[in-house]
């Protein structure tokens, strides 16, 4: 420390920056006689102690800490002691002592081991600047105030461990370790923090142990460095709000069996060798906004809700996730990648909060299957979907959306009645159908909120499919979702999945019908095809229309199709005639009896008709059993 930055009376020893004591002019490193007995007994009677500047050696600090007062136990009791600048040349033994008041160790310099095992501070315990050239030892400490430890450099081991910290704080946390730097390993293994605990800019370039540690308060890991390993096994998380924001991982990185009470963040983070995290549980949302892993990963996480927007998985991902709300918008995901559920992860105990998450489910969902919400502009090339509820999931402008490998996953459907053909659906339709009917009944543009609910679009737009309040979405044209709907046809035919590609060709179809840009002719045509045979997949709806062309023409031919003789006949036996030169002439097949001007024109109308509603049928069919 130079000279100019001390706010004290220096030694009168040349060189010394050590604080003067009351008398002789010399600090307590070069005071002797009668001047040191005097300062020795005053330590004894009030146990304030100012060693600001003063270097102290093993032996010396020995003999001021057996001059201190001691409680009934025999523990060892400074009072607002003071050794800001101070230099430790050897080992610095607190071992048990109690500081009463503040402890005041900035920009101290610790040569040797620091031990301040079972250590108790009643007020605050500033060590900020301090340097520890050899191992820092603080187990079993507690700190009942503010623990600065700001700017710290630890050398040697850094050793918290069941460590307390109690929040006492004025400013809202009781322990800061910003921007300090651990050059070797950093246990807090067990260690209480019961406000919150800043790591804000801290460095990490050892192992870095939180196993078991419990955060009652705030943990805020902004900006932090992990180099080597980072380990918070089995710690847990009270806070309503847990920070890594823009930290970095650079080898494993362990949260087995981790738990968080609150909202987990890892918005910016940066995993370079991760290749687990999990199993945890987040009782809210994890959110790995802009995330990114540089390995091939698998994350496992119980939760409510995983927030995963523009993350980037360059080497893919296995995420296995239960209960939560996905939404991977904007993600990278070309790489092959997995999202699936699962069963309960071992050693994770959901209890309490699965029972109430399972009766805040929408209706019809699986206890514990996640929910995907969304991949709106996501790369989603190398994705496989397997085992998640996609029927609130929205597509909107995802790349190379045709790739998407979807293996049991559930879709929603049509309403229930005889006006909807039963079929997988995407929330895209019923959300624009939900919007349309709402625009036609006020003769307003299609942007209706998104619960609402119309005659017209009852049905469509359920609860089940409604988006959380903080996820944006606008209702799709339908040249949009037909677009979504013709990816997904795509991905399901390369699968040879040709009966699962059906339903999405179906949607495709009818979006385009109801699209207004269209030429009105070319949506005339769509509207004969979805009337005669739904698209050629309604194979009930072209023979329906089949029997029904042959019951007319069956009519009009008993009534006005047959010649003499055949005329005169009962109508029961011209009606059976009419109806064997019917089918005859819906098959090509030239009738034997004599039809009079009107016959002729019916037959020709059924060698048109027929046919083609018989092909439609046969494909309709195909349409449904093809491999």
């Amino acid at each position: 420390m130079a000279d100019d930055n001390v706010g004290w009376e220096m030694c009168a020893q040349d060189g010394c920056l050590g604080v003067r004591l009351p008398t002789g002019g010399k600090c307590w490193a070069h005071a002797a006689g009668t001047d040191l007995g005097s300062a020795l007994k005053r330590l004894g009677e009030d146990g304030r102690l100012d060693a600001r500047g003063v270097p102290i050696t093993q032996e010396f600090l020995g003999r001021l800490l057996a001059a201190v007062p001691r409680d009934d136990h025999g523990i060892a009791i400074l009072t607002d002691a003071l050794f800001h600048g101070a230099t430790f040349r050897d080992r610095a033994m607190f071992r048990e002592v109690t500081f009463q008041g503040d402890a005041g160790f900035n920009v101290v310099t610790f040569q040797g081991d620091a031990l301040f095992h079972g250590a108790t501070f009643q007020d605050r315990a500033m060590f900020y600047g301090a340097t520890f050239k050899g191992d820092a030892r603080f187990e079993g400490a507690t700190f009942e105030g503010e623990a600065w430890f700001d700017r710290a450099t630890f050398q040697g081991a850094a050793d918290f461990s069941t460590a307390t910290f109690q929040d006492i704080a004025r400013f809202g946390y009781a322990f800061g370790f910003g921007k300090a730097t651990f050059q070797a390993i950093a246990v807090f293994r067990k260690a209480t923090f019961h406000g919150d605990a800043h790591f804000d800019m801290v460095t990490f370039q050892g192992n870095a142990w939180f196993d078991g540690a419990t955060f009652r308060g705030g943990a805020l890991f902004h900006i932090v460095a992990f180099q080597r390993m980072a380990v918070f096994r089995e710690a847990t998380f009270h806070s309503h709000y847990v920070g890594f924001r823009a930290t970095t991982f650079g080898s494993d990185t362990i949260f087995d069996k981790a738990t968080f009470h609150g909202y987990a963040l890892f918005d910016k983070a940066t995993f370079q060798q991760t290749r687990q995290l999990g199993p945890m549980l987040v009782r809210k949302s994890l959110l790995l906004r802009q995330a990114v892993f540089h390995q091939r990963a698998q994350i496992e996480i119980a939760a409510a809700a995983v927030c995963c927007q523009q993350a980037r998985f360059p080497a893919g991902v296995q995420l296995r996730v239960r209960w939560a709300q996905i939404v991977l918008d904007d993600a990278d995901l070309a790489a092959p990648s997995i999202l699936t559920g699962g069963p309960a992860f071992e050693g994770i105990e959901e209890g309490r909060w699965a029972r109430a998450l399972a009766r805040l489910q929408p209706a019809g969902t699986r206890a514990s299957r996640p929910r995907l919400l969304s991949v709106r502009r996501a790369d989603v090339a190398g994705l496989t979907v397997a085992g998640v509820d996609l029927r609130a999931c929205r597509f909107a402008d995802a790349h190379r959306l045709d790739q998407l490998r979807i293996e049991e996953s559930m879709f929603t459907s049509t309403p229930k009645g005889w006006r909807w053909t039963t079929r997988q659906t995407i929330v895209e339709e019923h959300h624009w159908r939900a919007a349309s009917s709402y625009a036609d009944e006020r003769d307003t543009a299609p942007a209706p909120p998104p619960r609402v609910s119309s005659p017209r679009g009852a049905g469509w737009y359920h609860s089940t499919l409604w988006p959380p309040a903080w996820l944006d979405v606008q209702p799709p044209t339908p040249a949009q979702t037909a677009a979504l709907y013709r990816a997904l046809r795509k991905g399901r035919e390369d699968s040879k999945d040709e009966p699962g590609a059906a339903d999405f060709y179906y949607g495709e179809m009818e979006m385009r019908r109801h699209d207004s840009t269209k030429p009105m002719a070319e949506r005339f045509v769509l509207f004969l095809y979805w009337l005669f045979s739904g698209y050629a997949l309604r194979a009930s709806r072209a023979l329906a229309w089949l029997f029904g062309v042959l019951a007319v023409a069956t009519l009009l031919l008993a009534a006005q199709g047959l010649e003499q003789p055949a005329a005169r006949w009962s109508f029961p036996a011209r009606l059976g005639t009419a109806a064997l030169v019917a089918v005859e002439g819906a098959v090509f097949r030239a009738s034997e009896q004599q039809l009079t001007y009107v016959g002729r024109l019916v037959q020709a109308a059924l060698r048109f008709a027929g046919p083609i509603l018989l092909g439609l049928a046969v494909l309709s069919i195909r349409g449904r059993v093809k491999r």
